[in-house]
């Protein structure tokens, strides 16, 4: 994904949210806030997450969290003996199952 496929999506994320706030539902506009906040953090919760985890593991080893390694979740999958393809419909079950719950929640 390059800078047009990154700005469109983070615009796309942010309008959803935004959406999300202004919407008005009788007795639960407290509860569309709460989500609007997270609505971002839950669908991209598997980058969010592996972003987090990779550089935990980075700075507990005494390296910059912004030195490459091989820690992210792809490379620990592909460690394992899969595929790239199989890798890849891992990851992409995790987002989708994420985007799901989202959607749920909004």
């Amino acid at each position: 994904m390059g800078d047009g496929g990154s700005y469109s999506l983070g615009f796309l994320i942010a309008l959803v949210s935004i959406a999300s706030v202004s919407r008005q539902i009788e007795g639960i506009d407290v509860m569309n806030n709460v989500v609007a906040l997270y609505f971002p953090v839950l669908l991209l919760f598997v980058p969010i997450f592996d972003m987090s985890y990779v550089m935990f593991l980075r700075i507990s080893k005494g390296n910059s969290p912004f030195y490459p390694d091989r820690n992210h979740i792809h490379h620990r999958l592909m460690k394992t003996g899969m595929s790239n393809q199989a890798t890849l419909w891992v990851v992409y079950s995790f987002a989708a199952l994420g985007a799901i719950l989202t959607a749920l929640l909004v």
